[in-house]
């Protein structure tokens, strides 16, 4: 089992490497077509272990359970 924060770091290289690959179909300027989990454009998920979650997701489960707000 991976710790939170190998799972944080291999998740933040992936979109940074992703974002590099979008970068080079995209406008020099054009920054709206970059995934970025805070926008709520991106999931995290294993089919092996049958689960995926969006921080939207997360964060609104997470708020309805300890009766605080979601932002």
């Amino acid at each position: 089992m991976h710790e939170p924060e190998d799972f944080f770091n291999r998740s933040e290289l992936i979109i940074r490497e992703v974002n590099s690959i979008i970068s080079n179909y995209c406008e020099a300027d054009d920054t709206s077509m970059y995934i970025d989990p805070l926008k709520g454009n991106c999931a995290f998920g294993s089919g092996f272990f049958g689960w995926a979650f969006t921080i939207n997701g997360i964060a609104a489960k997470l708020a309805s359970k300890s009766k605080i707000s979601q932002e």
